[in-house]
C-alpha cells in the first residue's frame, strides 16, 4: 500500500512541540510517511514575528509577558515543553527540500490565505491549515490571547482544507520546493485568494485562565483534530479532491456565536495592561479561595421525590457532606420499594473519590457507606440494569479504562465485571438500550491533555457486557464545551434526554442543559437542546452540572 506523503510546513528553523508531536505521530502510522519542510525566517520564538501594525514597544512587552508565563507553564504536567524548540532532525525527515508531497500540514494560524493557496499547488491534495476562531480571515494576533483577555467562555478553531486547484491530482506535477524560496514575511502577508477551501473540523474548548496555557491547549486540540483527519487514510483522499466531510456542527451559546473569537489584532500596550490586571485578580482569587477560605472546590447533592418533569429544585432536600468530603454526580436506583443514591464521594485528604451510597426517604437520607473503592479516582457512578442484574459504570479515567461493576448484594456489594474499553482517556460514560442495540456515550480526551469537556463520542454493540464496541462514523458527534460532557440520562416514555454540562471561562460545571436525542442510529446522531438549568435554585451557589431521575426520586448536584 502506497503511503500518504505528509509535508510539515514550519516557520522557524527549529520546530515547536506541536509540530514535533505531529511528526512523531505520523511516523507511527502505517499509511503515512513524514517529509519535513523548513521555511527559513526569523529565529524569534515569541509568536510575534510577521504581525503588522504593532509597535516595537508592544512587541517587546508581549515577548516579556510570554517569557514570564512560560515559567508558570513549565510547572504544568502536560504543557511544560510548549515553548521549547527541537532540532529539524527530530522531525525524522529531510528538511533541505520537499518533492512530490501528497499533503501539506500547517499548524501556524498566522500564515496568510494567499501563501497557503500558493503552497497548495505544490502538493497533490493541497494544504490542511489551522485557523483560530470560526468563519473569519486568517488570524494575525497571538493565538489564544484575546479569548483570555476578553474572558470568553470558549476558544474556537477550525481545520480547513485549501484545495490545490481544479486540476485532477493525477495531472499535478509538484515541483521541488527549497527552504530559501519562501520568506516568512511573504507567508504572513497578502490578501486571501478566492479559491476553493473547505472546513474539515470545527473545534472548541473552555478558555483557560492565562494566555500561554490557552495557546498550548489550542495547539494540542488542533493537533488531535489533524490526526483525526489524517487517520481517514489515502482512500479518502483519492476518492475526490476533497477531504472527509466536515465535522459535526458546533453549537455555541448566545455569547459566542458562529464568528466568535479574536478580532482585535495585535494587542497594544493598553490591552496587555488590562490583561495583566485581570490575570493578577484571577490568580489572587484562586489563591484566596484555596488557601484562605478553604473552599476552592465544593459540591453538594440534593434530591426530591417524584419525576424530573415535576421537579422544583429550590424545594429539594440536601444530603449533608461528610467532614472533609464533598458529594457530586448522583444517580438513583430503586429496588423492592427502597431507593438508593450513588454518588462521587471525594476525600480532600486523599485527593480522590470513591463511590458511596445513601438510602433516600421522603423526609431525608441515610448514609450507608462506600460501595466501590479503588486505588484511583472514581466518580460519575452511572447505573443500568441488564438481564435482571444491576451494573455500575463509573468515571475511571485515572486507570485509562472504561470499567464495569456488577452488584452482588444491593446496595453496597459490587465486584469488577469487565473492562469495556482499555487504553483510553474517557470520562462520564453512559449506556442505554435503543432499537435493538446497546449504546455507549462517553467523553474522550482526544488530545490527551486532561480535557474531557469538549468531545462526545458514541459507540454501539449488541450487548453491554463486551469490549467489542463499534465507533460511530460521526465521532466525535459533538465538539462543544457548552454541551459535550455528559451530566446524566433522563427518559420520558420512549424519548431519551441527555443531560449535558456547560463550562465557562476557567469554570467547570457552570450550568447544565437537557437535550432530547432525536436520532440515534449506526449512521446518525442528532439532539436538540430543550432546557437549561442555571445555578439559581439555592442561595449563593456557583454551578450545577448533573441531573438524574428514575421516576421515584430526582437527584442533582450544585457547586457552592
Amino acid at each position: 500500500m502506497d503511503r500518504l506523503r505528509i509535508g510539515l510546513l514550519v516557520t522557524d528553523p527549529k520546530a515547536n512541540q506541536s509540530e514535533l508531536a505531529l511528526a512523531q505521530w505520523t511516523r507511527r502510522q502505517r499509511g503515512l510517511e513524514m517529509a519535513g519542510l523548513i521555511i527559513q525566517g526569523s529565529d524569534r520564538t515569541d509568536g510575534t514575528q510577521g504581525i503588522k501594525g504593532r509597535t516595537r514597544l508592544a512587541a517587546m512587552s508581549l515577548s516579556l509577558l510570554m517569557r514570564l508565563e512560560s515559567l508558570a507553564l513549565q510547572r504544568h504536567p502536560r504543557f511544560n515543553h510548549h515553548t521549547a524548540r527541537s532540532e529539524p532532525g527530530d522531525l525524522g525527515a529531510k528538511t533541505e527540500a520537499l518533492a512530490d508531497c501528497d499533503l501539506l500540514i500547517c499548524l501556524d494560524p498566522t500564515i496568510s490565505d494567499a501563501a497557503l493557496s500558493a503552497l497548495a499547488k505544490r502538493s497533490h491534495h493541497g494544504v490542511l491549515a489551522l485557523r483560530t476562531g470560526l468563519g473569519r480571515e486568517r488570524s494575525r494576533e497571538p493565538a489564544g490571547f484575546w479569548e483570555v483577555a476578553l474572558r470568553r467562555d470558549v476558544t474556537t478553531f477550525t481545520i480547513e482544507h485549501i484545495n490545490p486547484s481544479t486540476t485532477k491530482p493525477s495531472e499535478l506535477k509538484p515541483s521541488k520546493l527549497k527552504p530559501s524560496e519562501l520568506k516568512l514575511e511573504e507567508l504572513k502577508s497578502g490578501e486571501p485568494l478566492a479559491g476553493a477551501s473547505d472546513v474539515m473540523f470545527r473545534g472548541a474548548f473552555a478558555t483557560r485562565f492565562y494566555f500561554l496555557l490557552n495557546q498550548a491547549t489550542l495547539v494540542a486540540q488542533a493537533n488531535a483534530a489533524v490526526q483525526h483527519l489524517l487517520a481517514q487514510g489515502r482512500a479518502r483522499f483519492e476518492s475526490s479532491q476533497n477531504l472527509p466531510a466536515t465535522s459535526p456542527p458546533l453549537g455555541l451559546g448566545p455569547d459566542c456565536g458562529p464568528d466568535c473569537g479574536p478580532e482585535q489584532g495585535f494587542p497594544d500596550l493598553l490591552a496587555q495592561l488590562r490583561y495583566g490586571r485581570s490575570l493578577v485578580a484571577t490568580i489572587w482569587k484562586k489563591w484566596r479561595n484555596k488557601y484562605l477560605l478553604k473552599n476552592n472546590y465544593r459540591w453538594g447533592v440534593a434530591f426530591e421525590p417524584g419525576g424530573w418533569q415535576n421537579l422544583v429544585m429550590h424545594r429539594a432536600q440536601t444530603i449533608p457532606n461528610p467532614p472533609g468530603h464533598f458529594l457530586a454526580d448522583p444517580f438513583v436506583l430503586s429496588d423492592h420499594q427502597r431507593s438508593y443514591c450513588f454518588v462521587e464521594d471525594y476525600n480532600y485528604r486523599e485527593a480522590r473519590a470513591c463511590i458511596s451510597v445513601y438510602e433516600l426517604h421522603a423526609d431525608g437520607s441515610t448514609r450507608i457507606g462506600p460501595a466501590i473503592e479503588e486505588p484511583f479516582h472514581l466518580s460519575f457512578p452511572f447505573l443500568f440494569t441488564y438481564q435482571s442484574k444491576h451494573y455500575l459504570c463509573p468515571e475511571s479515567s485515572a486507570s485509562r479504562e472504561i470499567r464495569l461493576y456488577e452488584c452482588t448484594t444491593l446496595p453496597d456489594q459490587w465486584i469488577f465485571k469487565k473492562t469495556l474499553m482499555g487504553n483510553i482517556a474517557a470520562a462520564d460514560t453512559m449506556l442505554l438500550q435503543h432499537d435493538g442495540l446497546w449504546w455507549l456515550l462517553t467523553n474522550i480526551d482526544s488530545a490527551e491533555i486532561g480535557d474531557y469537556c469538549c468531545e462526545l463520542h458514541v459507540f454501539y454493540a449488541n450487548e453491554p457486557i463486551t469490549d467489542a464496541w463499534t465507533p460511530h462514523p460521526q465521532n466525535p458527534v459533538i465538539v462543544d464545551p457548552y454541551r459535550a460532557r455528559n451530566g446524566g440520562l433522563l427518559f420520558k416514555g420512549a424519548e431519551i434526554y441527555r443531560v449535558s454540562q456547560r463550562q465557562g471561562f476557567d469554570a467547570y460545571g457552570r450550568s447544565a442543559g437537557i437535550n432530547r436525542i432525536t436520532a440515534l442510529t449506526p449512521s446518525t446522531y442528532q439532539e436538540e437542546v430543550v432546557a437549561t438549568i442555571e445555578p439559581e435554585f439555592f442561595p449563593q451557589i456557583k454551578g450545577t452540572h448533573h441531573l438524574h431521575s428514575n421516576g421515584r426520586f430526582t437527584v442533582f448536584d450544585y457547586q457552592y
